[in-house]
């Protein structure tokens, strides 16, 4: 099966200011992503750079759930910076269930936080594939399909997207999750299962 996701990871030592940030934006929606899938949200960009994301329908930032500093026995959901509020900008909580001998096994669609469901990143990003869908992955849980082993999904460092060394084939009709290379190896399995569940409808 040809891979629905490609991984484009940003190491410690990876330069990326602000206008780095919206070229790659430009160069992976040019290349015909279908979704743009960010594993946090950038703390440190303008509101222009948000702004493009909005403008482009299918990016979609993953959000934290942190502890309430009123109740640290509560979560609530991460603040959007400064440069982000009041944009309509599609966002899934990064969120791993607990380990089922060591293996997640499962991802849950939605996340409940108080009595508010909110949806998982993997199943936001599954959802912009498929507009039509409301919620792609359904709003309980899936199994996570970890079929190819490690190391089949197409992975690049971002120094290479923004040398312009990504050819369309790599990109078009594809998930692509943007984010710190030690912070995939807990989501990849997930947003593939969920991708692969959405475009698999279409």
């Amino acid at each position: 099966v040809k891979p629905k996701v490609l991984l484009v990871r940003l190491a410690h030592d990876d330069p990326w200011s602000d206008a780095e940030a919206g070229r790659t934006l430009d160069i992976l929606e040019s290349l015909g992503a279908k979704a743009i899938a960010f594993d946090s949200v950038p703390g440190r960009n303008s509101r222009e750079f948000f702004q493009r994301a909005a403008e482009l329908k299918n990016v979609v930032f993953g959000r934290e759930l942190q502890p309430d500093p009123d109740n640290p026995d509560k979560l609530r959901l991460e603040e959007w910076p400064a440069a982000a509020r009041a944009l309509d900008l599609p966002w899934g909580v990064v969120f791993l269930p607990p380990s089922l001998k060591g293996v997640y096994r499962w991802q849950q669609a939605a996340v409940v936080v108080g009595t508010n469901a909110y949806p998982a990143l993997e199943s936001r990003a599954a959802a912009l594939c498929q507009p039509s869908s409301t919620n792609s992955a359904g709003t309980g849980a899936f199994l996570v399909n970890f079929m190819g082993g490690p190391g089949k999904i197409p992975s690049v460092r971002l120094s290479r997207v923004l040398a312009g060394d990504l050819i369309t084939d790599m990109v078009k009709g594809k998930v692509v999750l943007v984010g710190a290379a030690d912070e995939f190896p807990g989501m990849t399995a997930a947003t593939v299962a969920a991708a692969r569940r959405a475009i698999r409808r279409r």
